[in-house]
């Protein structure tokens, strides 16, 4: 994220090698923001039926199941699904020392004023994973 602009980068975080590729080209004092759906909420929304937890975005869908698919795989764009405990493996499996759990508009690396474009997630629970990482 630049912090002038406000926007993010979206990367495949599909992949395991792609993991040690970020640990590499960052700083030894840097680290990293990532959002992505939260799988464990988006569970819990769809063990209680809670249709109207899923956005319509990118596909509308009427069931509850195409709803979950739709917001968890963004209509085929995403190739994995993570919860803090999946994605903290991941991460600390190529590098980082420190994961930490996030919320929306809370950062360690960035003002809430470069956040608040992006990170408006009306959700209750919230609708993404929100992590920073370091090295």
């Amino acid at each position: 994220m630049d912090d002038r602009s406000g926007k993010g980068v979206h990367l495949n975080l599909g992949c395991g090698d792609k993991y040690c590729d970020y640990f590499r080209v960052l700083k030894s004092d840097a680290g990293m923001r990532i959002v992505v759906p939260s799988l464990e909420n988006a569970i819990a929304a769809y063990s209680v039926r809670k249709l109207q937890w899923f956005s319509d975005w990118p596909r509308s869908n009427r069931s509850i199941g195409g709803r979950f698919s739709n917001f968890i795989f963004c209509d085929g764009q995403h190739r994995n699904a993570f919860d803090f405990e999946y994605m903290s493996e991941m991460l600390l499996g190529a590098g980082f020392c420190v994961v930490e759990k996030s919320r929306p508009g809370a950062s360690r690396l960035y003002p809430p004023e470069a956040l608040a474009p992006s990170e408006n997630d009306p959700q209750d629970p919230p609708a993404c994973l929100y992590m920073e990482v370091f090295r």
